[in-house]
């Protein structure tokens, strides 16, 4: 607790080097240190209350470890940040917000990701958009997999096409999801 205490102070105190700043608060997410969440909103929220772009981009990579951290602490508010973030006018910025956007996995995100994708100003930008709807596109394709199969697995046995019998006496039955065998005194108890 006092190491945790002491990086809380670092990473909040303005007269500190922004790269210890962001260090200490990289080494409090890896700490897993809930107690830093509500610390780390300040900072993001005192970086954001300068209206000096000179400001913006001093403290734009304290900014990007305070919204890492805050999506590894597993921040319930972060979401609503993140979506601002990719609006950002820092490509750095947007950049990492959407990143972190993809890594919570949450499907509300996709009409966002795909505006990046093809109309952001930033090349990288787009490129790493396109990246995470592929990576989104996938994980929805094998959720739909999985859902198909364990359902398949309930399908109710009387519904069964026989098509015959293997050589080890089961019977082979086919659906519309694949052929099986099935044990003969499974379907004749």
């Amino acid at each position: 607790p006092r190491s945790e205490d002491a990086l809380i102070q670092m990473a909040s105190d303005e007269n500190e080097n922004t790269i210890v700043r962001s260090y200490a608060i990289s080494s409090l997410s890896k700490l897993k240190s809930t107690r830093s969440i509500e610390p780390i909103r300040n900072i993001l929220n005192e970086i954001n209350e300068r209206k000096s772009k000179t400001d913006q981009k001093k403290y734009s990579s304290l900014k990007l470890y305070a919204m890492s951290a805050l999506v590894a602490l597993g921040d319930s508010n972060v979401l609503g940040e993140l979506i601002a973030y990719a609006k950002d006018d820092d490509a750095s910025v947007r950049l990492r917000a959407i990143q972190q956007l993809a890594d919570l996995e949450d499907d509300s995100i996709y009409e966002l990701i795909e505006y990046k994708a093809q109309r952001d100003p930033d090349r990288r930008v787009q490129t790493q958009a396109k990246k995470i709807l592929e990576q989104m596109k996938k994980k929805r394709e094998e959720k739909k997999k999985t859902e198909s199969n364990s359902s398949n697995s309930n399908q109710p046995i009387e519904n069964l096409k026989i098509d015959g019998k293997d050589s080890d006496g089961n019977l082979i039955h086919s659906s519309d999801y694949g052929t099986d065998i099935v044990p003969e005194k499974k379907l004749n108890p």
